[in-house]
């Protein structure tokens, strides 16, 4: 029963264990852009926070602003 239990628990943990994390703030424009029209939560808010401060790209509040409604209302 404890190997049982042992092999349950492991094979719950096998997904967490080869999970990969994104550094967003790595990608480029292209693919950070890419990956927020796919969805990705992470993504649009990086993307969103690289136009509010003016990050690798022109500051546009603007642009920020309709990312972040964007993805509240989906």
């Amino acid at each position: 029963m404890k190997c049982l239990f042992t092999v349950i628990a492991l094979l719950l943990l096998l997904p967490v264990a080869h999970a990969e994390e994104v550094d967003y703030n790595a990608l480029s424009l292209p693919e950070l852009t890419q990956m927020a029209e796919a969805g990705d939560a992470e993504a649009q808010y990086s993307l969103e926070a690289m136009y509010a401060m003016g990050r690798g790209v022109p500051q546009d509040y603007q642009q920020a602003a309709q990312g972040n409604r964007t993805r509240i209302l989906s």
